[in-house]
């Protein structure tokens, strides 16, 4: 079975990929990606309603927002079947996830845009099947 993982920050881009996989008959997996200092969608889907952190904190600016938008969060509850979860990446695998993108693929990416790659490579995600990154 398919995997795909998927940066969060707000929640609209995880809740469009999920429901647009859904939409097309595929059976793919969905997992959510979050700093370890931004975890508002691990904690909302646990709480069942949208929860605002405090404060954030990460390398990763374009992913720690305080809080998960409601839409995003009722779509993604609306296909809890297809998600399989919200993995948490620390900012040395973050760093180590840029540096590896650099030095094996020549692909320059901001600390938001390695926070999958950090995710499969730290073990956060178990590589089950080939991931497809969006």
């Amino acid at each position: 079975m398919a995997t795909v993982v998927v940066p969060v920050g707000g929640g609209g881009l995880i809740a469009g990929v999920t429901a647009g996989l859904a939409a097309a008959g595929s059976a793919a997996q969905v997992w959510g990606v979050e700093p370890a200092g931004a975890p508002k969608l691990q904690r909302s889907l646990a709480a069942g309603h949208p929860v605002t952190l405090e404060r954030t904190a990460s390398i990763a600016d374009g992913l720690i927002t305080l809080s998960v938008g409601a839409l995003p969060l009722a779509v993604l509850q609306a296909h809890g079947d297809r998600v399989r979860g919200v993995a948490l990446v620390d900012d040395d695998s973050i760093r180590e996830a840029v540096h590896y993108l650099w030095q094996k693929h020549r692909l320059k990416v901001e600390p938001s845009g390695a926070a999958t790659t950090a995710a499969v490579r730290s073990g956060a995600i178990a590589r089950r099947a080939p991931p497809c990154w969006w």
